[in-house]
């Protein structure tokens, strides 16, 4: 027996939806970076020895090194804020690019969907299977529209990873609300 998908009225309106869109955003934003950054440092490196983040990462040691020096000296920490990383070739750096988004990307989107239909939009404007496949197919277009930005930036550019990962944000937030709003949920 299936039943018929209903369609309710949204949960908020106009700025108030939009501030809960952003903050499940940011829920997926920061399993997407998590992620992405977790791979491009550990497992399949794309970011060069000077990238930003990296420097970054530097900087925050350097701050809880002057706040609490005995837990920031210990030798694992150390080993998570400092990186002995090689430069890599820009080919190679935009391939791991696209490898480590695509699992971040996945992961980050399941994360989105599941806030946006508790919090956010009005499930049940089409089937549960329609609906998925649809926020994916959205998620998928902007992502597509980021990896060929990503490719612009880095490979004929030379922009480093992190600031590529920023730009890649902006234009998916934008595109991704609009579609989800008017073509997926119910408003």
């Amino acid at each position: 027996m299936t039943s018929e998908p209903t369609v309710a009225l949204p949960r908020s309106g106009g700025g108030a939806q939009f501030i809960k869109y952003a903050l499940c955003g940011g829920l997926a934003t920061a399993v997407d970076m998590g992620v992405f950054f977790f791979l491009s440092i550990f497992v399949l490196q794309a970011v060069q020895p000077d990238d930003p983040m990296l420097l970054l990462l530097e900087g925050i040691h350097g701050i809880g090194a002057g706040i609490l020096p005995g837990l920031f000296e210990a030798e694992w920490v150390r080993r998570f804020f400092f990186f002995n990383l090689p430069f890599i070739t820009e080919r190679r750096r935009l391939v791991m690019f696209i490898v480590n988004k695509t699992v971040a990307f996945l992961l980050a989107n399941l994360a989105a969907y599941l806030s946006n239909i508790k919090w956010v939009f009005q499930s049940g404007r089409h089937s549960r299977r329609k609906e998925v496949g649809l926020f994916y197919l959205v998620s998928g277009i902007s992502y597509v529209a980021g990896l060929l930005l990503a490719w612009l930036l880095i490979d004929l550019m030379g922009m480093p990873t992190s600031l590529t990962y920023g730009a890649l944000i902006v234009a998916s937030v934008l595109i991704n609300f609009v579609c989800r709003k008017y073509f997926i949920f119910g408003g």
